[in-house]
C-alpha cells in the first residue's frame, strides 16, 4: 500500500508505528548487534565480559519492563496463574539477579570500560 493513498486515520496510524519502531524496536536490533559482537569475540579468544555484561543487563531490564506491561495491559488477570502472564512477572525478577545482579553487572562494565580507555 502506497502512503499517499492512505486516508487520514490510516496516515496517522502510519505515524504512530513509525515512531514505536524509532523509540523502541531500533534500539532493540542495535542491543541484539551487540550480542553477536559480544559471541563473536568470545569465539576468537578475546575477553568478552564488558559485551556480555551488557547483553545480560539490557535482557534483563527489558524482560522485567515487558513483564510489568503486560500485567498492566492484563489488569487483575495478569495475577492469575491461568496466564502465563502471571509467571512472566514473578520470573522476570529472577533474571536481574541470577548470573550476577544488574548493580555487579554495571560495575564490570565501567570497570572494563576504563580499562579498555585508559589515558596515557
Amino acid at each position: 500500500m502506497v502512503t499517499d493513498e492512505l486516508n487520514e486515520e490510516e496516515s496517522a496510524l502510519v505515524a504512530v508505528v513509525r515512531d514505536f519502531v524509532d523509540r523502541e524496536v531500533r534500539p532493540v536490533v542495535r542491543e541484539l548487534e551487540l550480542v553477536h559482537y559480544a559471541a563473536r569475540r568470545y569465539d576468537s579468544g578475546e575477553r568478552a565480559d564488558m559485551e556480555a555484561g551488557m547483553a545480560k543487563l539490557f535482557a534483563s531490564e527489558t524482560a522485567m519492563d515487558i513483564a510489568l506491561d503486560a500485567v498492566r495491559i492484563h489488569g487483575g488477570y495478569g495475577y492469575s496463574t491461568e496466564f502465563d502472564v502471571e509467571r512472566y512477572f514473578r520470573d522476570a525478577p529472577l533474571m536481574i539477579v541470577g548470573e550476577g545482579t544488574n548493580e555487579i553487572q554495571r560495575n564490570v562494565i565501567a570497570r572494563q570500560l576504563i580499562e579498555r580507555n585508559r589515558l596515557g
